[in-house]
């Protein structure tokens, strides 16, 4: 339960985190500034509504109840995509980041510094479409031209699902509506 929530909190608070840099040029200036407050409790509480549906009904699932929702199969397709690359391009992203770290002998300027992330971002985006290319060719080859259709076995009740994503989304259309009747 503690590991649970740990990984639940650990999240929460960077976001808090970078909403207060974000805000923090505002608090200097207006310190009495209600704005402020609204943006950072809404980015809060948004991030807290989108880390704990995941939590709770996971990507895979996520992704089933879109399906099941009968959102177009290509957003599904590529918010899996998506989802499968980014863990990949993370892990590229620091190797090459260590490699590139092994090969400095001397403490580098700032400058030095950023050039070298410029560098790791190019090449991750390379390497990027370089890996598109080939999965393009591999799915291509293995269905013969025809577009691939990704089925996703649950072991829970796809219903259930359905019902979260849903009045998840559900949620967020009322608080849209109520901003743009002004009540928030």
């Amino acid at each position: 339960v503690m590991e649970e929530l740990k990984n639940v909190v650990k999240p929460i608070l960077s976001i808090i985190a970078l909403a207060l840099v974000v805000s923090l040029p505002l608090i200097i200036v207006n310190p009495y500034n209600v704005e402020v407050l609204r943006f950072i409790t809404r980015v809060i509480a948004s991030t807290t509504a989108f880390l704990l549906i995941l939590r709770i009904i996971g990507w895979r699932n996520i992704l089933y109840g879109l399906r099941g929702l009968k959102a177009p199969s290509n957003l599904v397709w590529m918010i899996s995509c998506t989802i499968k690359f980014i863990p990949l391009f993370l892990n590229e992203v620091l190797r090459m980041l260590l490699a590139r770290e092994a090969r400095i002998l001397r403490k580098q300027p700032l400058s030095n510094m950023w050039k070298l992330l410029a560098t790791i971002v190019s090449e991750t985006i390379i390497r990027a479409h370089y890996r598109s290319w080939k999965f393009n060719f591999a799915l291509e080859a293995r269905s013969l031209g025809k577009t691939v259709d990704l089925k996703y076995s649950s072991s829970s009740n796809s219903l259930w699902n359905v019902v979260l994503l849903t009045s998840a989304i559900y949620v967020i259309l009322l608080e849209i509506m109520a901003r743009l009747w002004g009540m928030i």
